[in-house]
């Protein structure tokens, strides 16, 4: 690759910025008032000769654009047209390979940053290749990523694994004294004072936050509030297998015996099975391990013990027992990371309380919450949350991280046309490729009808098109098809009328720049003077997410109380959303009278028909629904 070439060729202000590298970048970015990756997008729009990131293929080549642009892979994305993230990955592979770092880091016994030192490629500075923040810290996790997958086998052999353990013992003596860290009197009382500062205990697990957190998550893993107590310890402490096709040979069976077994029948059940089998096979003892992946057809952590009909056990269409929550939470992980982001799971953090983020990724300030129906629920279940966490673990997130959380619900990722909603908002917020990215002056402004925006909210709004089309709508189209659509509703308050702008969404993996501005004015421009309402779904966009609002010319007034619906959890309404209006005291009494339709399959015509006094949480509740609560909504408000 030639870059004295290419610059020849490019127009004037290409060249301007080319020669400069960076620097020019920073300089010019700088000198109009504008973010540097605002700059490199006009950069690359401009340019006339876009070279692939295919045509990067020799180290030189990649030395060439690292050391021009100073080691930034965002400017060397955008030069080659791509993810800052692909380039990263790509020209790693050519700068710094599984082999350099295995022979330093096993061979020359270096650390990570000495190993990084080591294999420096000639060409590019210490300076730049040390100190730059990111780049380091992505080497090192790149080279812990190599360890695992390159040189981890290496580990699992005798020999090694012993001079490991032995090298480890060595560094621990050399830096603490002792074979652990812990065993350090100087650390471990460091621990338990810093312990006691800030949580007033000498004991981690004697802070009421984190011992809550613990028995929560052994709940939720294991069936029990501790460890030992579980299903999956007893399995574990017996040590044993049993034949895949003798004596437990269904799902059912299995799920009798480890779930809704009564306590004290469980151990002695185990203990039969495990003797007839020693004594069928003259075999000794096998790994827990086989009982989950040979019987089961599950990871062994899936033995969590919960009843058949929460939704945590459910029988696939192999006729294997999975656990859903567990499977759900793994494939957004799977999904998040394959955008190629550092994304660190399941940490708790000092800054939420001790709470936990799911998944966090920091080079975005943006991090993802899995909630399982069962356990975030606030009414129908004993081990919910109250109405206003996700509320107070968005705020937490933002105000001492930074960070803006995303809430993925369960019964939405389950559902596949609203999976595919939520993967195309985390498409955007990740910045994909996948996402195509359209100008509003390329489109055509039409009104649309009722049935119209209703179905396009139905395909691409996570709050769906029930109720959306109002009855002012509009819609962009882009080569006849609506890319984008707007609606707006009358709405009566104790103020007085205004309008409301009640559904705005682009097709999915699609965003229409100034779309929404462009939909907007054709509103108001038959709307002088009148007052205009909106909400954003803090579960999707809290605060600094919102920032279309204020980019639009609305007003932040409040972060309204969080709303409820309703989420079925057995067999009958398993996974089915029931917004709270349907379900209001005085709807369902016109339901058991006949006067209304059901709100939902097989719900049951007999609301205080046998308590007078019976409520709409009982009745849900009776009909196997749980209640869960959002993380509130921002109002907006602007005067046309």
């Amino acid at each position: 690759m030639n870059i004295d070439k290419i610059i020849a060729e490019e127009n004037e202000y290409v060249q301007s910025l080319l020669k400069g590298g960076q620097k020019k970048v920073n300089e010019t970015a700088l000198e109009i008032g504008k973010k540097s990756t605002l700059v490199m997008e006009r950069f690359r729009n401009q340019r006339r000769i876009k070279p692939k990131l295919s045509s990067v293929i020799t180290n030189e080549d990649a030395l060439e654009l690292f050391n021009f642009f100073g080691g930034d892979y965002y400017c060397i994305g955008m030069f080659l047209s791509v993810s800052h993230a692909k380039a990263l990955t790509h020209f790693s592979s050519l700068v710094v390979t599984k082999e350099m770092f295995e022979e330093q880091y096993l061979g020359n016994n270096l650390n990570y940053e000495e190993s990084a030192l080591a294999i420096q490629p000639s060409g590019i500075t210490t300076e730049t290749w040390v100190t730059n923040k990111n780049r380091r810290e992505w080497h090192i996790v790149k080279s812990k990523e190599l360890l695992s997958k390159q040189v981890g086998n290496k580990l699992k052999e005798p020999e090694t694994k012993k001079k490991a353990n032995a090298r480890r013992k060595e560094t621990n003596l050399s830096r603490f004294g002792t074979a652990t860290p812990l065993q350090n009197k100087d650390i471990l009382h460091k621990q338990q004072f810093t312990v006691k500062e800030r949580y007033g205990k000498d004991n981690i697990s004697k802070v009421k936050v984190f011992r809550d957190k613990q028995k929560a998550t052994s709940n939720e893993r294991y069936g029990g509030e501790y460890y030992t107590d579980s299903p999956v310890h007893r399995l574990k402490f017996l040590s044993k297998v049993f034949s895949p096709t003798a004596y437990v040979t269904t799902p059912e069976q299995a799920l009798t015996l480890i779930g809704e077994t009564p306590e004290g029948k469980m151990l002695p059940k185990l203990n039969a099975l495990v003797n007839r089998f020693l004594s069928d096979t003259g075999k000794d003892k096998a790994t827990v391990y086989n009982v989950a992946e040979d019987i089961l057809g599950v990871p062994y952590t899936y033995l969590n013990g919960k009843k058949k009909g929460t939704g945590y056990i459910q029988v696939d269409k192999n006729d294997n027992l999975t656990s859903n929550r567990r499977r759900l939470e793994e494939a957004l992980g799977d999904y998040l990371k394959s955008f190629g982001y550092e994304v660190i799971s399941n940490k708790m953090y000092k800054e939420l309380g001790g709470k936990q983020l799911d998944f966090y990724i920091p080079e975005l300030s943006l991090a993802f919450e899995f909630n399982g129906t069962y356990f975030h629920a606030t009414d129908g279940t004993d081990r919910g949350v109250d109405r206003n966490y996700h509320l107070t673990k968005s705020m937490e997130a933002r105000e001492n991280m930074g960070v803006t959380l995303f809430h993925v619900w369960e019964s939405d990722w389950e559902d596949e046309v609203r999976n595919d909603i939520v993967r195309s908002q985390i498409a955007y917020k990740m910045k994909s490729q996948e996402v195509t990215h359209l100008y509003a002056r390329k489109t055509e402004l039409k009104e649309i009808s009722a049935k119209v925006a209703s179905s396009f909210f139905e395909s691409n709004h996570i709050q769906g098109g029930a109720g959306s089309s109002g009855s002012v709508r509009y819609g962009l189209f882009h080569e006849g098809v609506l890319v984008a659509a707007m609606s707006f509703g009358r709405r009566y308050t104790g103020n007085g009328g205004a309008w409301e702008l009640i559904r705005f969404s682009n097709k999915k993996y699609t965003t229409v720049v100034g779309g929404a501005s462009k939909l907007l004015k054709a509103f108001s421009s038959t709307h002088k003077g009148e007052k205009l309402m909106s909400y954003a779904n803090n579960d999707f966009a809290f605060s600094s997410e919102g920032s279309m609002y204020t980019a639009l010319g609305f007003d932040f007034i409040k972060t309204t109380t969080p709303g409820y619906h309703w989420v079925g959890i057995n067999s009958k309404v398993n996974n089915i959303v029931i917004n709270r209006q349907k379900v209001m005291p005085k709807n369902l009494v016109s339901f058991t009278e006949g006067r209304y339709s059901a709100p939902f399959e097989g719900a049951t015509p007999d609301f205080r028909i046998s308590n007078p006094r019976e409520t709409e949480k009982e009745y849900m509740v009776r009909n196997n629904f749980v209640r869960v609560y959002n993380a509130g909504n921002d109002l907006y408000t602007k005067i046309m």
